[in-house]
């Protein structure tokens, strides 16, 4: 619930604070990482006496930011950001446990200017950096070693490709459903492995790739032209 409010205020009210220039969006977010899938598969099958099994992390959401600062006839450069949280649930009694995984990108994109014949379609190409932080709580509290909370942090490259389409004309304020494509061959993440079932490098690398399906929508403010 927090992570939706926090989405839901950066989508209706940064526009208002920053101005011209900036696309705000909100997305939901269907993710395929393969090692997350594989250590969420190993931790149920070693709990067989578990009614509510742990999901994968699948379904979530995301808040994106950008702002675009060059522009020429064909294409616009800017930069963006944005923040998705997926979540992993099972409620058995006495024992609820929960997993959270967040990222975070912050890229450069170049955006293709739409043409006179298809002037409401609008594709972008990202290139940045991706992190990643996985979190276990454990009936509502946050699961504790050693004096501090169980936690793993990851970092690496990203890619992605951005449709859009403009329900109204050009150089207007507008809004444009969205469907944005994101690949991260190689995530650095090695205590993945260890926050999910508490073992190092059994059961997958130290590192992870993820492939995600982003289907939103954003609004844009234009930049006045001087």
């Amino acid at each position: 619930m927090r992570t939706l409010t926090i989405c839901l205020f950066l989508f209706f009210i940064s526009p208002q604070i920053v101005g011209q220039g900036i696309s705000v969006g909100l997305s939901y977010n269907y993710l395929y990482a393969k090692s997350l899938n594989k250590c969420i598969d190993v931790y149920n099958f070693s709990r067989p006496f578990l009614v509510d099994k742990q999901p994968r992390f699948i379904h979530g959401i995301t808040g994106h930011l950008s702002y675009s600062f060059k522009k020429n006839k064909k294409t616009e450069n800017g930069i963006s950001v944005s923040y998705a949280h997926f979540g992993s649930e099972a409620k058995n009694t006495n024992y609820k446990n929960r997993f959270n995984f967040h990222l975070i990108h912050l890229n450069y994109f170049i955006r293709l200017l739409p043409l006179k014949k298809c002037n409401r379609f609008l594709g972008e190409f990202h290139l940045g950096l991706i992190s990643s932080l996985l979190n276990r709580g454990l009936n509502n509290k946050w699961l504790i070693v050693y004096d501090n909370k169980l936690k793993s942090v990851g970092i690496g490259g990203y890619l992605g490709l951005k449709m859009s389409y403009y329900l109204n004309a050009q150089n207007k304020p507008q809004w444009a459903p969205f469907i944005l494509l994101g690949y991260s061959p190689y995530i650095y993440a090695p205590n993945n492995e260890a926050v999910i079932n508490a073992t190092q490098q059994l059961i997958t690398n130290t590192h992870l790739n993820i492939y995600h399906i982003n289907v939103g929508i954003s609004y844009q403010m234009n930049k006045k032209k001087n």
